[in-house]
């Protein structure tokens, strides 16, 4: 099995301050990773770095995804490349719709939208699957919306681009039982189509019920298998 993702030998520092040291870890197509650990400990350093925040230096090593070597690819290629980041507080946008963030982020992976109509119909079916309204799809961005509304139109870009590799940050949180479910959700059909998951959550019970194939945990900003 080819690996969608390979980590070798990774450090990072933002600020002059560490955040990285030494990591490494492989995925393959159709993977679960699952990351634990206690706050500060590199968690959400790693997604930053595989997103590509220019704010983090690389000190070493190097991260290999879908056969190209990532640090050569800008924020925007990796997007096109089917990497999605769904960051535990999604960012409120007023003045950009729901609909034009979607349209332009589902040409960038895909092709161009002729059909605008049929495109919106598209998203308001996925909006009513995730738990939100047809209404949503014409309001700005997060604007408004509560913390679980927020999580569910993440969960709704997921279904419409059909990423190759996810990183879900604490997606779970601010959820009740039925977000919950709903991530269950659509993980699984993700996953079934192909979609390679990173997820990062406290939440023990949620990363035992999604049963990833791997579990590690961070710690001061070594990744370390998981000590049951």
């Amino acid at each position: 099995m080819s690996e969608i993702l390979t980590i070798s030998s990774l450090s990072a520092s933002i600020a002059g301050m560490s955040v990285l040291s030494g990591i490494s870890a492989k995925l393959g197509p159709s993977q679960i990773m699952a990351i634990i650990g206690a706050n500060g400990g590199g968690k959400s350093s790693l997604a930053q770095v595989l997103l590509g925040n220019p704010e983090y230096a690389i000190e070493q090593g190097e991260i290999i995804y879908d056969g190209v070597d990532l640090f050569t690819l800008s924020v925007d290629e990796r997007a096109r490349r089917g990497l999605y980041v769904a960051w535990q507080n999604p960012v409120t946008i007023p003045g950009v719709s729901v609909f034009a963030l979607c349209k332009a982020a589902y040409e960038a992976r895909e092709k161009k939208v002729d059909n605008l109509s049929e495109f919106k119909q598209k998203l308001e079916k996925l909006a009513i699957e995730v738990g939100l309204t047809e209404s949503h799809i014409s309001r700005f961005i997060n604007d408004g919306f509560s913390g679980g509304e927020k999580k569910r139109l993440e969960l709704l870009q997921l279904l419409l681009l059909k990423p190759k590799l996810v990183i879900l940050d604490e997606i779970d949180s601010g959820l009740d039982k039925s977000g919950r479910e709903l991530i269950l959700k659509v993980i699984k059909k993700l996953k079934e189509r192909g979609t390679s998951f990173i997820i990062i959550s406290h939440y023990e019970q949620l990363i035992e019920k999604i049963k990833p194939e791997i579990v590690l945990e961070m710690k001061n900003g070594q990744l370390l298998p998981r000590i049951s």
